[in-house]
């Protein structure tokens, strides 16, 4: 908002400015200050030479006073004689003590001239009475011009501001209704910022929405089928005496007891993920040694397989910034998949640019269709295509990929692989 403030402070003063400074010009082009004029310095020369002075003697206060008369009857307008003293000492007086002529206008709109008489201390006033109606009528009208003028400024400023914050209004009515939306507004708006941060509060209410949803189906479900699982056994323990039979079903408690810990542990380190609260702590580091220690992890963990793992690197011995431990989370996740659904091989290839890491880790398996490469990274997704169906797992592990390559700066992908299975390609900003 500092910059919606700054722009109206700037329109309204450099408003003022400009027009003020053009109203006055106009004023004074029609209504320009007093000056002298060649025919009051005529007849204040003749004032001085013929009427006042006689002979070169200057007449007495009471000829003085008839001639001032006598002056004012034959020009019809008033002329008085003053003392200097009768002056206080201003800026006015100076003028007329250096033999100006001075003019000035009273509320009547009259306009007096002022002049001192040769070196005396006589000043003689000459009044002339003028018609300023139209030129008060025109001051009136630059003044009304002028308010106008910046009125107009204003609201050229504000309307666009209204519209903006009028549809800011209205998308925030919506998320309130539970219908989150982006505000579209130019980047040139004042409430410019104001609309990206909403924007991004949107996405994010939106996130936790459907997050919230998500988790209430794996309560619901996810958690459902083991338990009615549990209920069963613990009915057949109970009325059965057979051991054999019962130590079967003990141990199918077992298995759904760890199946509903596994998903828990899942759910919290989703909900973990989903704070979004930490801010990523990038470090150099040697991003070989830790898919080897991955690839040697997960190849362990695999019972009577002999899946070829084969990494290519592209960037030597160079390191890697990243936030480790969530990278590490992320492509365990990732070549966790990869040795679930490959059939004989997986190829990990690491490359850089100028301006971004990648990750590509692809398999030899069934694949992902194009219809499923944008839901897989969804949560709680899982695949139904032809075997995968007893492939474990509750559709949480590319869902926490995709967010942490988010907070990352970047993003990942699935694509068709050359070996005939999936292809996924992680890649993040180089910091």
């Amino acid at each position: 908002m500092n910059r919606a403030f700054l722009s109206l402070y700037a329109v309204v003063v450099l408003s003022v400015i400009f027009l003020g400074w053009g109203a006055d010009r106009l004023w004074q082009s029609y209504n320009p200050e007093p000056q002298d004029e060649p025919f009051e310095l005529l007849f204040f020369k003749l004032l001085e030479s013929e009427v006042i002075w006689s002979e070169g003697v200057l007449k007495d206060a009471v000829d003085i006073d008839n001639v001032a008369h006598h002056l004012s009857l034959r020009l019809g307008e008033p002329v008085k004689l003053y003392q200097m003293d009768e002056f206080s000492q201003t800026a006015f007086f100076q003028r007329l003590e250096n033999g100006k002529i001075v003019s000035v206008y009273d509320e009547s709109g009259s306009r007096s001239s002022y002049k001192r008489i040769g070196n005396t201390s006589l000043i003689v006033r000459v009044s002339q009475t003028e018609d300023v109606n139209e030129n008060h009528l025109l001051y009136i009208a630059l003044l009304v011009a002028f308010y106008l003028a910046i009125a107009v400024i204003i609201y050229f400023w504000i309307w666009p501001l209204s519209r903006d914050l009028k549809v800011l209004q209205i998308h925030t009515k919506k998320v309130g209704a539970g219908k989150p939306g982006t505000v579209q507004l130019g980047k040139r708006s004042a409430v410019y910022g104001l609309a990206a941060a909403f924007n991004a509060m949107a996405e994010r209410i939106d996130e936790l929405l459907a997050s919230h949803q998500e988790m209430t189906y794996a309560v619901s479900h996810e958690l459902r089928t083991p338990l009615a699982r549990m209920k069963f056994a613990l009915e057949i323990v109970g009325e059965s005496s057979d051991t054999v039979m019962n130590q079967k079903h003990l141990n199918g408690l077992r298995e759904d007891v760890t199946e509903m810990d596994t998903l828990i542990n899942e759910l919290l380190a989703y909900a973990g993920f989903e704070q979004k609260n930490q801010a990523l702590d990038f470090r150099n580091g040697d991003l070989s040694s830790l898919l080897d220690n991955l690839i040697r992890t997960n190849q362990e963990a695999q019972v009577e397989s002999d899946i070829r793992c084969d990494v290519v690197n592209l960037i030597d011995d160079n390191l890697v910034s990243c936030e480790w431990y969530l990278m590490e989370r992320s492509l365990h996740n990732v070549i966790q998949n990869a040795f679930k659904y490959a059939d004989k091989k997986i190829r990990i290839e690491v490359s850089a640019s100028e301006s971004e890491y990648r990750v590509a880790i692809e398999d030899d398996g069934p694949g992902i269709s194009p219809e499923d490469a944008e839901k897989v990274f969804q949560a709680f997704f899982r695949l139904r295509n032809e075997g995968s169906e007893n492939r474990s797992g509750f559709g949480l592990g590319l869902a926490i990929v995709h967010r942490i390559m988010k907070w990352h700066n970047g993003g990942v992908r699935v694509e068709r692989s050359e070996l005939g299975g999936a292809k996924f390609v992680l890649f993040w900003t180089i910091p």
